[in-house]
């Protein structure tokens, strides 16, 4: 029991000497350095690559054979062979895109006269000819090339018409001008044969004109008509110049009203009474 004791008492001793003399960790210590291999030299370009063929090598010898047999590489037979030679047939002609942009100044006659752009009306009893504007104005003529309608009679038109398809809204503009019996023959214009408005009088100056189609497939017509009681005044004849027709989104800040018209002159109603 004693030796047990005295055992006890001496391990005792020993875990407390152990305990106490044990220290604090140290500080870590730096990397080693790490090795390098060498990276060597870099090593020689190769060779450049051969030429490619051209297209229209046909046979692959690198040369242009114009001859008469199935190497022939002149395709097109200008007496060259070179890149045209590659083009293929052309192929078949796309659908017509959607109406953009569209602007006739008239100035100087057409191949076409009118345009080509333009279609006479069925009902037409005399067509719409591009011509030199001749308004007298204080006893000189205006030289400008305008738009003008044929000469007709008493109870019959002049109407010309252009069709045009746009995604949104379109901006339609122009000037133009009448040179007529005020109230009795009309120059209107309409769309999808609509009439938007027109003018009557004898003026000696054009005014200009804005209102929209809507989008989708439109029509605009120019017609010129005479009542059917006689008589006739000034030249007869409507006057339209610098036409635009713009596919817009939005035309919220253009100047839609009408202008004033000169004394003598007078918009279109449907009894043929002057608006202002």
């Amino acid at each position: 029991m004693k030796t047990s004791k005295i055992l006890f008492i001496a391990c005792l001793a020993l875990g407390t000497i152990l305990v106490s003399c044990s220290g604090e960790d140290g500080e870590q210590g730096p990397p080693g350095d790490s090795i390098k291999g060498d990276p060597g030299n870099p090593g020689d370009p190769g060779d450049p690559g051969e030429d490619g063929l051209s297209c229209w090598d046909l046979n692959g010898n690198g040369t242009a054979d114009i001859t008469e047999d199935e190497f022939n590489e002149d395709i097109n037979l200008d007496g060259v062979v070179n890149a045209l030679d590659c083009q293929g047939e052309q192929g078949p002609q796309g659908e017509q895109g959607v109406f953009e942009f569209f602007f006739a100044d008239f100035e100087g006659l057409p191949d076409s006269n009118p345009p080509s752009e333009f279609v006479q009306s069925d009902a037409n009893n005399a067509d719409w000819l591009v011509d030199v504007q001749s308004i007298i104005n204080n006893d000189t003529y205006n030289n400008n090339y305008a738009f003008i309608s044929g000469t007709i009679g008493d109870g019959q038109m002049s109407e010309v018409s252009i069709s045009f398809t746009s995604e949104t809204t379109s901006l339609i503009e122009f000037d133009a001008m009448s040179s007529s019996e005020e109230d009795w023959d009309y120059l209107t214009w309409s769309i999808n044969g609509e009439i938007v408005q027109g003018i009557s009088g004898v003026m000696t100056g054009s005014v200009k004109i804005r209102f929209t189609a809507p989008a989708g497939e439109n029509v605009l017509t120019f017609t010129y008509t005479k009542d059917e009681l006689c008589c006739a005044d000034g030249l007869d004849i409507g006057v339209i110049d610098n036409l635009l027709i713009n596919n817009v989104s939005n035309v919220g800040k253009v100047n839609l009203s009408l202008p004033e018209l000169p004394e003598g002159a007078s918009y279109y109603t449907e009894r043929g009474n002057p608006t202002k």
